[in-house]
Order: structure tokens, then C-alpha cells, then sequence
């Protein structure tokens, strides 16, 4: 079972075809899926005879059809899943009328052991290659928003497993937004492995990254800040279809300095050093004000301590945010880790100014 990136390799005279699968009856994921599909046709210069659709699936197999499963290689027991069109599909490969598959994602391509063991014999034993299209670098379009998803799959024990509902949800997202349309796909087959996020940095253009929420990007918050930063200077918009989106912006921290603000300081102390260093601390924050603003005034401090694991200074400060224009602290690291975060930031709802990271973040909301 080989693949290419944005490579055309055509098994002599053999067809090249199309699949696409989605558990939801949506016309919006199958349109994405073949609008992936026919972009790298068009891109490529070849024809793609036919798409293979299976929208939803039989829960149980009919009788009539236990020949295709025992032809396959399947278990034939008729209460098994059957995807209909993924059948017919691997009927041509071992007909040898089928020599490429096309599709957004291989794990489109199995659902279980079973099905994948089976791909995999076929595919090598009659020598057919499996391409996914979505995650090569498409052309620039002027005519639409260009929008990358990035995903990769749940951790359950030993095992992992890719959601295609994930998948399908982060394409009906964004078909529901005035002119996005999804050019690419990048998913890693392991969190632990993230190949296909490093090679999405390095994406040339496109105008928004679609993630399912901000932890798949980075789960610490500094390294979170730093790709958030990244994209940001190539003009990329990070966007969490669970979050919303975030906005980091130079200008608008160069803006807010030159306003008199009501700011509102918050310290969380992680080690018995920091305790003991916190009149420095606030010496720091008050410095800072002091030197490097014009007009604000911090209003109130607020401080967890080491102990504090419910951190209830900063609930407090999340009831008394309307109080305060913005919150100063040293790192974004205090709030916790990326989900912790984002979470804290969609509640605050005003601007947060860290001295470590040097950038101003607006509220992260729908």
C-alpha cells in the first residue's frame, strides 16, 4: 500500500478513481472531499474516472452480498459493517481495472484491523497506489480563503485512533464560512509524531489553519504562543473550530500602551522561591507600568499560591474582569497549560499583556 505527496503515479492502462466515505449524511464533508479530489486532478492533468461514495453504512450485510466480502478477503458474517462502495472499489483492484486510489486520507480506507489488513494485501498484490491529496501545497487562489486543517488522533490505552467525525465536523465547519474553502490536510497518525505539523509550518501560504481545538497545536502554552506567533508574521489566522479564534497582534499592543488602562496584575507562585521573591515580583509589574506605559494604573493584584489548586485568586479575577481595561502578568504559563488557557481567555474577555512573551492577546471567542 504505497502513497504519494502530490506525486501522479499511473498503473499502466488502469483507472484512476476516486473514494470518499462520511458516517453523516452532509453534502457539505462529501463536497469537500471531492472538491480535494478533482482540485488534484485538475492540478495533475489526469482524468479521474470514477468517485467511489459511500455515505454512511450498512449495518448489517445482506446475504446476496457475502460473495464480495469472501472474494475480498473479508469475514462474511452478516452482521458485520459493510461499506458498499469501499467493496465494489477493491472488486475493480483485484479485477486489475483499478490501479489508483485517490482519496483525502487513507484512514478514510478502513475502519477496523480488519479492513486495513485487507487494503493493504490487495493494494500490494496488485500493485495499486494510494494517494492523498490533501496534504500537498495547492497553487495560489485569490478567489476564496484558504483554509488548512490540522488534526491528528485520540489516544485510547496503547492504541490510537483516528476520528473521521473529527475530520468531517473541521470540513463542515468550514463550509459554513463565507467563502473558506478547504486546499489542504494535515494529519499525524500518532500525537507523538508530528511530521505532518512540522511540514505544515512550512506551508507557503494560506490564510487560515482550522484546528478542533487549540491543545492539538501546541499543549504548552509558551511553545502554544510561539506558533500562534509564527503563523501570525506569515499572515496565517490560527482558528479552533471549539474556541474560536485567538488574535495575537504587535500593533494593537504598541496601541494599548499609549492608553490609560485599568490593569489589573495576576501571579500564580509554582515553586517556595517564588513565594518567597514576591515583593520583587510585583516590584517588576510596577516598574514596568511605571517605564514602559502611558497612563495605566494597576488597580488590583491578585496571587495563587503554591498550594492553590483551584486557583481561586484567579476565579476571582475572571468574576471581577469587567472591572479592569486588562490583565498584566509575567508569562502565559500561569494560566496553565493550553486548554487551561484558551478556556481562561474566552472568559476574562479582555486583553492579556505578558511581559515574558511580549504580546497582547484579545479574547478568544466564537
Amino acid at each position: 500500500m504505497s502513497n504519494g505527496r502530490g506525486i501522479m503515479v499511473r498503473k499502466d492502462d488502469r483507472e484512476i478513481v476516486g473514494y470518499i466515505r462520511t458516517f453523516q449524511s452532509l453534502e457539505s464533508i462529501c463536497d469537500v472531499q471531492e472538491s480535494l479530489i478533482r482540485r488534484y486532478c485538475n492540478e495533475h492533468a489526469i482524468s479521474c474516472g470514477r468517485i467511489f461514495r459511500d455515505i454512511g453504512y450498512s449495518k448489517r450485510r445482506h446475504t446476496d452480498d457475502r460473495w464480495k466480502a469472501k472474494r475480498i478477503g473479508l469475514d462474511t458474517k452478516n452482521w458485520l459493517h459493510t461499506f458498499a462502495a469501499w467493496e465494489d472499489m477493491l472488486l475493480g483492484v483485484i479485477d486489475r481495472e483499478i490501479g489508483c486510489i485517490l482519496v483525502d486520507t487513507q484512514a478514510r480506507l478502513f475502519d477496523g484491523v480488519e479492513q486495513k489488513r485487507v487494503l493493504k494485501h490487495l493494494c500490494t498484490e496488485c500493485d495499486v497506489t494510494i494517494i492523498e491529496v490533501a496534504n500537498s501545497f495547492p497553487p495560489d487562489s485569490a478567489a476564496a480563503v484558504r483554509t488548512t486543517i490540522y488534526h491528528y488522533p485520540v489516544q485510547f490505552g496503547a492504541r490510537t485512533c483516528i476520528l473521521l467525525n473529527d475530520i468531517d465536523a473541521l470540513y463542515d465547519y468550514a463550509s459554513h464560512r463565507k467563502r473558506w474553502e478547504v486546499d489542504s490536510l494535515f494529519l499525524d497518525l500518532s500525537p507523538n509524531n508530528r511530521e505532518e505539523f512540522a511540514h505544515m509550518l512550512e506551508m507557503p501560504k494560506c490564510d487560515i489553519v482550522l484546528v478542533k481545538n487549540f491543545f492539538h497545536v501546541k499543549r504548552h502554552t509558551s511553545s502554544f504562543i510561539g506558533v500562534v506567533k509564527q503563523l501570525h508574521k506569515k499572515g496565517i489566522r490560527l482558528v479552533s473550530m471549539d474556541e474560536g479564534e485567538l488574535n495575537i497582534s504587535d500593533k494593537e499592543c504598541v496601541d494599548l500602551m499609549k492608553q490609560p488602562l485599568k490593569v489589573v496584575v495576576y501571579d500564580h507562585h509554582k515553586s517556595e522561591y517564588q513565594e518567597e521573591t514576591e515583593k520583587l515580583q510585583i516590584e517588576k509589574f510596577q516598574a514596568f507600568v511605571k517605564y514602559k506605559t502611558n497612563g495605566w494604573t494597576i488597580r488590583n493584584i491578585y496571587i495563587d499560591g503554591i498550594r492553590s489548586g483551584t486557583k481561586e485568586e484567579l476565579q476571582r479575577l475572571i468574576h471581577d474582569a469587567e472591572k479592569y481595561d486588562i490583565v498584566l502578568l509575567d508569562s502565559f504559563d500561569k494560566f496553565g497549560e493550553t486548554i487551561k488557557f484558551t478556556k481562561i481567555m474566552k472568559k476574562l474577555n479582555i486583553p492579556v499583556y505578558s511581559l515574558k512573551e511580549g504580546v497582547c492577546i484579545s479574547e478568544a471567542g466564537n
